[in-house]
């Protein structure tokens, strides 16, 4: 898939997922009494304001994607062959993910959580590729970052 199409799905999901939020949130305080059930009297400016939160969450999702998925790359001396089974290894003794599909100079993995699956909307895959010099590692950033740190804190030997 390419990458503008995979950026507009997950800028779609994403505001999905506030919508649904944002529906849970206000029926938890219509039926606990909190807000009136009217929208014109729960909101200063009635559907307006609907309008301009649903906005505010077009534009944080529309935005969202740029920072929450990164690429990463890892210097890894050695070839596909040497590099493969050292981050086979390391997912596997990490154990939160596991690998999903593999082809010659790439794997891509999946996080073996259905709960963290469904909380990230699907968009759990982590896709280890063989470049010149190491590897380049693309995913969600705050599992990202944390992985990266990880497995350059193995290759030191440290």
């Amino acid at each position: 898939m390419k990458a503008s199409v995979k950026y507009l799905v997950r800028a779609v999901k994403y505001f999905c997922w506030f919508l649904i939020l944002f529906t849970l949130l206000i029926g938890v305080l219509v039926l606990t009494k909190f807000v009136p059930a009217d929208i014109d009297t729960m909101f200063v400016k009635g559907w307006i304001s609907v309008a301009e939160i649903a906005g505010v969450f077009v534009v944080f999702s529309a935005v969202y994607p740029k920072f929450g998925y990164v690429t990463r790359k890892v210097s890894i001396p050695g070839e596909w062959a040497e590099v493969e089974p050292q981050i086979k290894e390391f997912f596997r003794e990490r154990g939160d993910y596991v690998i999903e599909s593999e082809e010659e100079g790439k794997i891509c993995l999946r996080s073996n959580s259905r709960a963290v699956r469904i909380a990230r909307l699907w968009e759990d895959r982590i896709t280890v590729t063989f470049v010149l010099g190491g590897v380049e590692m693309e995913g969600p950033a705050k599992d990202l970052n944390r992985i990266v740190s990880a497995f350059e804190y193995r290759l030191r030997g440290e």
